[in-house]
């Protein structure tokens, strides 16, 4: 056979479904909680499609068939996630103790809660109020979630991790921003049952979430910065996932100017009535203060992500990191235009979302294409650059000098 014809052969088997696939069973056995991230993406990206309020015509319905997509990409993760658990519970009880990928598990209330948002926005207009109830026990379901994520997760990393300054990630937030981000869905639920005593009880407990949540959020925040300045950036396979403080600030901005916004309705009357009146001009400028302090995060993650990419940078699940994130952030964005009227705001927000589905794209090919070969499903995402330093057995000598070495060495360097 020429070499043309070897080539080409060449070419058509790894176009073939799971080429690059070892074995069909580790589609389930290495599955993680991170594939939870498609539907995050997808999900915000459908909220932001229809929340815009300089549209397009299509917008809506665009914003509609995606949060469909959402919907079939939770469930089948939902399905697999549970597979893992019945065909190889070992394996599945493993990742309590894994300093990365329990993280992920902080992804599924998160995509569970756009789904809660597409369904106000999209179906609650076509169903009524059959639609306000199948929200209501979503949220509800969602709010257990998240309580669970936010308690469980710190835990986890306290009593069955191993931990170190050198290997703080952002990738730590996604324990906890899933008390964030339920609190965003559950501002925009408030407005809608504002006129039953339900709303009081949600407003009040998102609330409390978001207080729960939000500086554990800002905390691990100092402590990267903290990383990034005294020892180095992440490695360039988890590199994207600077994006990540974007999702606590995109998702607070957008639930206290949401809350105070909605404070008037769901509080018409009682004590609450006399502090409601300067709820909703402290929320927007919360909200923006917010949002700017994002900016300041979006504009790092911008940077240190094009370096990478000069250097080249390796496709994996952590690409959608970027985009929940940044759809969360532009969520807060259009929300604080819409309700402080400032038309710049819902312009830029708009750009943003475009901006978005174009990422999208291009993310749901590369992500389509190895699924398609099967490479994603042979390992789950590679961290051992995230993994504390190892600790040397004893009699082991170091490799790396001693504070004593480097202080002589310096005093050499002067002589």
């Amino acid at each position: 056979m020429s070499e043309g014809g070897k080539s080409k052969k060449s070419l058509l088997d790894k176009l073939k479904p799971g080429s690059e696939l070892r074995d069909k069973r580790d589609v389930v056995l290495h599955f993680s909680p991170s594939w939870f991230g498609l539907a995050m993406g997808t999900g915000i990206l459908a909220f932001d499609m229809g929340f815009t309020p300089l549209r397009f015509p299509g917008q809506q319905d665009l914003g509609w068939a995606l949060w469909w997509v959402t919907v079939v990409l939770f469930v089948a993760a939902s399905v697999l996630f549970v597979a893992r658990w019945v065909l190889y519970p070992k394996d599945a009880r493993d990742i309590f103790e894994h300093p990365v990928h329990s993280m992920f598990l902080g992804c599924i209330p998160i995509a569970l809660g756009t789904i809660v948002d597409g369904t106000l926005l999209f179906i609650q207009p076509r169903l009524g109020y059959a639609g306000v109830i199948i929200a209501i026990v979503l949220w509800w379901i969602d709010f257990v979630m998240a309580v669970a994520a936010v308690l469980s997760i710190p835990l986890c990393m306290i009593y069955l991790q191993s931990h170190s300054m050198e290997t703080v990630t952002c990738i730590w937030l996604l324990g906890v921003v899933p008390g964030v981000a339920v609190s965003a869905s559950g501002s925009l639920l408030a407005p809608v049952i504002a006129h039953s005593g339900h709303a009081q009880v949600v407003e009040y407990l998102s609330l409390a979430l978001i207080g729960a949540a939000l500086p554990l959020c800002l905390t691990i925040l100092v402590l990267f910065f903290n990383r990034i300045v005294f020892h180095h950036l992440p490695a360039k396979e988890v590199i994207v996932s600077c994006f990540l403080p974007l999702s606590p600030l995109g998702a607070g901005a957008l639930a206290i100017s949401q809350l105070g916004a909605a404070a008037k309705n769901v509080f018409p009357s009682g004590p609450m009535r006399e502090y409601v009146r300067m709820a909703g001009g402290l929320g927007i400028f919360l909200g923006y203060f917010l949002w700017g302090f994002g900016f300041w995060w979006f504009a790092f993650a911008c940077f240190v992500v094009a370096r990478a990419m000069r250097e080249g940078l390796p496709f994996n699940l952590g690409w959608w990191s970027f985009a929940f994130p940044f759809g969360a952030f532009t969520a807060a964005l259009l929300n604080l235009g819409i309700l402080s009227g400032w038309v710049p705001a819902q312009a830029l927000g708009t750009g943003f979302t475009w901006a978005l589905f174009a990422a999208w794209l291009v993310l749901l090919y590369r992500t389509a294409k190895r699924v398609w070969t099967g490479q994603l499903f042979n390992g789950p995402l590679k961290d051992a650059a995230l993994l504390p330093p190892r600790e040397e057995e004893e009699g082991e000598e170091s490799e790396r000098p001693s504070e004593e070495m480097r202080i002589e060495m310096a005093e050499l360097d002067r002589s």
